[in-house]
């Protein structure tokens, strides 16, 4: 019974990776949990927590990945997870709104300087060209 259970054990870990690989990441998800149900290895448990750990990121729910990842004594993850928290969150909404009104606003706003500086100074550069042109229409109109 322990080497059937062993054999089982191996078909769904093999299951898991192929799972993976086609990306189907909810089914991999209840094939660990369902591993992690009948296992009494601590090394296993750590494993199987570590590859939910990561499943969680790829799904991008920070909160489970490190639930997960602390799990798995993976400190080093969870320190990176809990940095990634940190991080200012930039609307995308407020980058479209900033970049209708000024071009290159939004860039700038993201962080995205050198881009931002950049679209802004082409932006300027029709504006005076058009400037510019419309000024020589007007002098030729009054001659």
């Amino acid at each position: 019974s322990q080497t059937r259970n062993q054999y089982a054990q191996k078909a769904q870990l093999a299951l898991i990776e192929q799972l993976i690989k086609n990306f189907q990441f909810p089914q991999a998800r209840l094939e660990i949990q369902d591993l992690l149900n009948f296992t009494d290895d601590t090394i296993e448990k750590h494993q199987l927590n570590r590859l939910l750990g990561w499943i969680e990121l790829e799904a991008n729910d920070l909160k489970k990945a490190e639930l997960h990842f602390s799990i798995a004594q993976d400190t080093e993850i969870v320190k990176a997870i809990k940095n990634l928290n940190r991080l200012p969150h930039k609307s995308p909404s407020i980058a479209i709104l900033f970049s209708s009104v000024i071009p290159g606003t939004g860039e700038i706003y993201c962080g995205h300087y050198w881009t931002g500086i950049g679209s802004l100074l082409l932006m300027l550069l029709r504006l005076l060209a058009w400037f510019i042109r419309l000024k020589r229409k007007i002098m030729l109109m009054r001659h």
